[in-house]
C-alpha cells in the first residue's frame, strides 16, 4: 500500500500542533476503505482517535453508501472516533449518507 501521508515529514508539524484542533478530519473521499481506516490510525496515533473525523464525498460515486456505513459503524480499538464530516451534502441524494451517519452513529 502506497503511503498516504509521510509521518515522518509532517508528523512533527502535527505534533506541535495537535492540542490546538479541536477535530482533525481525513479527506480522502477517493480512499479505499481500508486506506480510510489505516490513515486514521496514523493520524489518531497523534491526535488520539476521539479527535479523528472520518471525511466522506457526499456523492455516492466518490464514496460509495455502503462504505459510508461501514466508517460510521467502525471504532478504533481501544477507544473511539470523533465522528465523520460530510463533503459536498448537496449531492447526497435524498441525504442518504448524512441519514445513514446520523442514525449509525447515534445508536
Amino acid at each position: 500500500m502506497r503511503k498516504l501521508w509521510d509521518r515522518l515529514r509532517y508528523g512533527p508539524v502535527l505534533e506541535s500542533s495537535a492540542a490546538l484542533f479541536d477535530y482533525v478530519m481525513t479527506m480522502g473521499y477517493l480512499w479505499s476503505l481500508d486506506t480510510m481506516v489505516q490513515q486514521f490510525g496514523q493520524y489518531a496515533a497523534i491526535v488520539g482517535g476521539e479527535k479523528m473525523l472520518f471525511g466522506i464525498g457526499g456523492d455516492p460515486w466518490i464514496t460509495p453508501l455502503s462504505e459510508t456505513k461501514q466508517l460510521a459503524a467502525w471504532e478504533p480499538s481501544g477507544g473511539s472516533k470523533g465522528g465523520m464530516m460530510e463533503f459536498n451534502i448537496n449531492d447526497d441524494t435524498d441525504y442518504q449518507a448524512a441519514k445513514a451517519i446520523i442514525e449509525i452513529l447515534g445508536s
